[in-house]
């Protein structure tokens, strides 16, 4: 996996380069970002020129997307399928509920909520993402791919691709906690003033745990994957509805 350093926003990389079995990822096929509503002109440059962009995938709730609108990009398609219709405290980070995820931190299950994605009627949502990115035309890659600060939704939907095309587990977690290095200074100062003046040490430790990535909350996923399924390609035939020929062709794309 490469970093992909930009001007004004930062926890973008290109999914590259990462060892699939005994293939590689494409470099330039698919990249996992958070927001991109401060994208500056070079910016742009960079991802259209040398990332070779074509689509960007935004997993955000449309109150999200109203607040913090994508910068357009000339003749790069962008399309809105979002996981949750409504605010979550926690993962989705409009300005109601950013302000809910401060208030009510103890009581956000992260690892339950990451399990939830892959129930029910998110699953279904989940079910669209993934089909829609694997079965792009190669004229449509490379795909971005993101919500607001590229930690939860994205990196649910970067451990199923990559689960999908023979990643090991120890490389998704690996790539899900590298999240961290980018986060926020807004949410380091934060965390810092809550540790050292106001001394709330229960508060720090449950906003602590709503900003940074862990471990346990991807390892949900895979917890989904492995108990309310047959393993790994059950979840993909019976969870994501998707066939031999679909992977068969996602696979030819971008792997080489």
């Amino acid at each position: 996996m490469q970093d992909i350093k930009l001007d004004k926003t930062n926890n973008v990389r290109d999914l590259g380069g990462t060892k699939a079995n005994n293939k590689t990822i494409k470099m330039n096929k698919l990249i996992r970002s958070k927001s991109l509503d401060k994208l500056t002109k070079k910016d742009i440059e960079k991802l259209v020129k040398e990332c070779k962009l074509n689509t960007i995938i935004d997993l955000r709730t449309e109150r999200e997307v109203i607040e913090r609108p994508d910068v357009v990009i000339p003749n790069v398609n962008n399309i809105n399928i979002s996981i949750f219709t409504e605010k979550v405290p926690g993962i989705t980070h409009d300005n109601e509920s950013e302000k809910e995820g401060i208030r009510d931190a103890k009581k956000i299950d992260m690892a339950s909520m990451y399990r939830e994605v892959l129930m029910g009627e998110y699953l279904e949502r989940v079910r669209k993402i993934i089909k829609t990115i694997i079965n792009f035309q190669d004229e449509e890659y490379s795909v971005i791919y993101h919500c607001t600060a590229g930690k939860d939704r994205t990196g649910i939907i970067t451990a199923i691709l990559l689960l999908i095309l023979g990643v090991d587990k120890e490389t998704i977690i690996k790539d899900y906690m590298y999240t961290n290095i980018f986060k926020q200074k807004k949410d380091k100062f934060y965390l810092w003033l809550l540790k050292n003046i106001k001394r709330d040490k229960e508060k720090f430790e449950n906003l602590n745990n709503l900003f940074y990535a862990r471990q346990e909350y991807i390892e949900a996923v895979f917890n989904v994957i492995y108990e309310e399924y047959n393993g790994l390609d059950d979840f993909i035939i019976n969870g994501l509805e998707l066939t031999n020929e679909e992977i068969k062709s996602f696979k030819e794309k971008v792997l080489e």
